[in-house]
């Protein structure tokens, strides 16, 4: 180990991943791309400096496990520009030895040009890489016969966007949305772009395509982005069951925060909410899925509808109203809708909610 080469990644503009406004990018994009290939560390040199010494013996002074960062000297050929913008670097070094797992991992506390990575999560926010889609579903989902259409034309919708969505199919101890959530953030350390197994999309490509490439930058890294979508059963348009951004700050702080009844609202730094109708939520491809979802969001609606929210009570209402009464299940969603209306703590509280489906319709 002691004498592995330790490769150095030149930060110029000869480097793809280069960004003068993001250079972490770059640093991160090699530190997995090293990872891959079995190297432990790596150098890094800034743009418009030179290596004149002899990296390998240095690299040698340093433990394995710990980073460290070395001052070299600007190139003399440096515009007057280029060194205006770099000096401010000098006293922070110019050529860094990256140890990957202390990096990525165990949050290293050195300057990396410029900025400190307190966490590797700050340094993940100001990256490039691509959201990654992901659709939840569960066994009884995907060999579900009133789904077959949602997933083909889905499929399609995405690909026609190039969006290339993978399948999380939930184990039988994943028995909640809140697991099957925390199960996705520890699988992933990107940005998540989830879909529902039920949300079919609607929207026009150029709409689906913009809300699917949506920036998260610095000032809302740590909150999810919620889009709508249309209720088929009630015309309501609105969160509930539409597509979510997972930033990846955001996954942390929802670990650190207590799970709610709500999981998308029990993010610990917030919500930011895009009025865009993406698609249609078809929860109501079975009886009892069309009593179930309609039963657990009523749960909800109706406990904030006590603590006087005029917009939660609305929506209560019209679950609670006959809506399409042609659309499949009508009946067994506003039959969820209404028991659960009056019984919200029992909906909330019950570990077979099928016990009530069988008692209540």
């Amino acid at each position: 180990m002691k004498n592995e080469p330790v490769p150095l990644l030149v930060l110029d503009y000869h480097c793809n991943w280069f960004d003068q406004d993001k250079p972490l990018a770059a640093i991160l994009h090699a530190a997995f791309g090293y990872k891959a290939r079995g190297f432990t560390r790596f150098w890094v040199l800034l743009p418009g400096y030179s290596v004149t010494s002899n990296t390998g013996l240095a690299a040698r002074r340093v433990p394995h496990g710990q980073s460290a960062a070395f001052k070299v000297e600007p190139s003399p050929n440096l515009g007057e520009r280029q060194t205006l913008y770099y000096e401010h670097y000098l006293e922070h070094g110019g050529l860094y030895l990256l140890d990957i797992e202390d990096f990525l991992e165990r949050q290293v506390g050195i300057e990396v040009i410029g900025q400190t990575c307190h966490t590797v999560d700050e340094v993940m926010a100001a990256r490039n890489f691509k959201t990654q889609a992901v659709v939840l579903t569960t066994l009884e989902e995907l060999e579900a016969p009133g789904l077959t259409k949602v997933f083909h034309e889905r499929n399609k919708a995405l690909s026609y966007v190039g969006v290339q969505p993978k399948y999380s199919q939930a184990a039988p101890e994943i028995n909640t949305i809140a697991k099957h959530h925390e199960y996705l953030f520890a699988a992933y350390r990107s940005d998540l772009l989830v879909f529902d197994a039920d949300f079919l999309p609607t929207a026009e490509p150029r709409v689906l395509m913009a809300a699917c490439n949506t920036v998260i930058d610095n000032t809302n890294n740590a909150y999810v982005h919620l889009f709508h979508a249309r209720n088929p059963v009630n015309g309501l348009v609105y969160g509930h069951g539409a597509p979510k951004i997972f930033p990846r700050r955001a996954q942390l702080l929802r670990r650190q925060s207590n799970l709610q009844n709500d999981f998308t609202l029990g993010v610990g730094a917030g919500i930011v909410i895009h009025k865009v109708c993406l698609g249609d939520h078809v929860f109501n491809w079975s009886a009892y899925s069309a009593w179930r979802t309609a039963a657990k969001e009523c749960a909800k609606l109706a406990l904030a509808a006590e603590k006087k929210d005029d917009e939660a009570l609305h929506r209560l209402q019209v679950w609670c109203s006959p809506g399409d009464t042609t659309a499949p299940f009508h009946d067994e969603c506003l039959s969820g809708a209404r028991f659960s209306s009056r019984n919200p703590n029992e909906v909330l509280a019950s570990k077979d909610l099928k016990e009530l489906f069988a008692t209540s319709v």
